[in-house]
């Protein structure tokens, strides 16, 4: 797959059903649908793997592509890491013994606990979060619609930041972080209401 529209196509012929049948049921979360100007990082890196399925996708690899796609950089490619740690997706990277990715299958990851990544809030009370932060990332300082300071050629798009990956995400577990934050850090780490680190799971 070259383009984006291969990206739409594959993403509706072959990742939906697989993800209505074997994922949906278990509450993972269905990922977002690429348009014809653009791909979230999370769908690119399901959809490459997907297509290599049982195959070992070095960090490497998936990072050149997704530059050469979207023409969006980034140092380190943490989404399919959040998929399997977090989501539920049956996925194995370097933790598992192996030098990069390997998507096993599109059913849901042994032990993978569903609640743990339900949202227990709603819109209006998500939106009341980020007014306190004054619609800016907790941990950067980016603000919401507006470009971001290292890359001019993104618009901060604000995300629900887990600080306590291991516990719901409930209204006192959260934190608004950019799109890049949120895939910058993995499950391993704990934050405060400011956006800091503050400690590691281990």
């Amino acid at each position: 797959m070259n383009t984006l529209k291969e990206y739409i196509e594959f993403y509706d012929n072959v990742y939906i059903p697989l993800y209505d049948d074997g994922l949906k049921p278990f509450g993972v979360k269905k990922l977002s649908r690429p348009t014809e100007d653009r791909i979230s990082q999370a769908t690119f890196g399901l959809l490459y793997v997907l297509k290599r399925i049982g195959q070992i996708v070095t960090k490497e690899e998936i990072t050149k592509e997704y530059v050469k796609l979207t023409g969006n950089h980034t140092n380190d490619f943490q989404s399919l890491r959040h998929l399997g740690t977090q989501h539920g997706y049956d996925i194995v990277n370097n933790r598992g013994g192996i030098d990069g990715y390997r998507l096993n299958s599109m059913n849901v990851k042994p032990g993978y606990i569903t609640n743990r990544r339900a949202i227990q809030f709603d819109d209006t009370e998500w939106q009341s979060i980020k007014n306190e932060y004054d619609n800016r990332c907790a941990t950067c300082g980016d603000t919401d619609g507006e470009l971001t300071r290292y890359d001019k050629t993104k618009i901060c798009r604000l995300q629900i930041g887990h600080m306590n990956p291991t516990k719901p995400l409930t209204l006192d577990n959260v934190i608004p972080q950019c799109e890049e934050c949120n895939t910058q850090y993995t499950d391993k780490f704990i934050f405060n209401k400011y956006g800091r680190v503050v400690g590691i799971n281990k």
